[in-house]
């Protein structure tokens, strides 16, 4: 056996080995959560909907390009305040997008965007965008959703850290 074949042999497992580790994190990551469908949603809406919880506290961590912390305060089903890192944000319109309400309306529109990823995204046509979520069984209350685009740098995900009904 001759030295370049050897190094090539050691090249190809120095270089196979990460990457196999590393779509083996990606695709056991990614399974944790439950597959977002149209049925789970419409599910978790009616339940979030029969539940009736209007005032409310909650902390949802983002991660992804825009990374961050939430904190909402939702009174009477509107929210009150809001802070992304400690920072409350100028325009208020954006505040209703962090109660549940409006998580699942995003969760809605994930579910629409995802049918045309080239559009959407911005990724060839056959690009496949996964999309999961988990949603409390009792109350509906979106707890966990992450969005893979294959193919793009454009994955999110978010977590409800903490849920105070008041």
């Amino acid at each position: 056996m001759s030295t370049r074949t050897v190094l090539i042999g050691v090249l190809g497992f120095v270089i196979g080995v990460p990457v196999s580790l590393g779509l083996i994190s990606f695709v056991a990551r990614v399974n944790r959560i439950p597959e977002l469908t149209t049925a789970t949603l419409d599910s978790a809406e009616q339940r979030w909907q029969q539940a009736k919880i209007v005032n409310y506290d909650a902390t949802i961590e983002i991660t992804g390009r825009r990374a961050g912390v939430v904190i909402v305060e939702v009174r009477q089903g509107e929210p009150v305040s809001l802070t992304r890192d400690g920072v409350t944000p100028k325009r208020v319109d954006t505040w209703q997008a962090w109660t549940v309400a409006g998580m699942l309306e995003t969760l809605q529109l994930e579910l629409e965007l995802a049918e045309t990823p080239q559009k959407a995204f911005g990724v060839p046509q056959r690009s496949q965008v996964v999309l999961r979520a988990e949603f409390d069984p009792e109350h509906g209350l979106p707890r966990r959703y992450q969005r893979v685009v294959m193919g793009a740098d454009n994955e999110l995900s978010w977590t409800v850290k903490a849920f105070t009904k008041r």
